[in-house]
């Protein structure tokens, strides 16, 4: 136990020195990081979305959120079926102050009965941008138009705060 306690202590000393982040990687010390000054939720229909985790690096903004509630029977069971995400239009963006419109790079997911956690990666954001609007088209997995789309959740940033 007090081996396993040490090595975790030491894990996180080095995980602090390099600025690791979990579910974003190590960042670059030299230049500052902002981040989500707080979580942000929407709920429509009993559908939750909650903006947990923006993060905004000299090389990347990533940004994670989760879905909850989803109704079952109003997902897609054929996986041939075009559902939500199928198509270049719902893709999920950022939207910046001045109306532009950020594609993502990539990114990744895992789902459980009722829902699902996606994070995003996208392009860094200049200094002078501190908030953005998520854009999230549809439930991913759903047929168009039987959950609630065209999701618009703000997210603002502060600078960074240690963990």
């Amino acid at each position: 136990m007090l081996i396993l306690l040490t090595l975790s202590g030491v894990a996180y000393a080095i995980g602090r020195s390099l600025r690791y982040i979990p579910g974003i990687g190590i960042v670059d010390q030299s230049t500052p990081i902002r981040t989500l000054a707080e979580p942000v939720s929407q709920t429509r229909d009993g559908i939750k979305i909650t903006v947990s985790d923006v993060v905004l690096t000299s090389s990347k903004t990533v940004v994670i959120y989760t879905v909850d509630n989803i109704p079952q029977e109003k997902l897609l069971r054929d996986v041939a079926a075009p559902g939500c995400g199928s198509k270049l239009e719902d893709r999920t963006q950022l939207k910046l102050p001045d109306g532009t419109l950020q594609d993502h790079l990539g990114y990744e997911a895992g789902g459980w009965g009722t829902g699902y956690k996606s994070t995003y990666t996208f392009a860094p954001l200049t200094a002078q941008v501190n908030d953005a609007v998520l854009l999230i088209p549809c439930i991913e997995g759903s047929p168009p138009g039987t959950l609630p789309e065209q999701w618009e959740l703000p997210c603002v940033s502060s600078p960074h705060r240690q963990r």
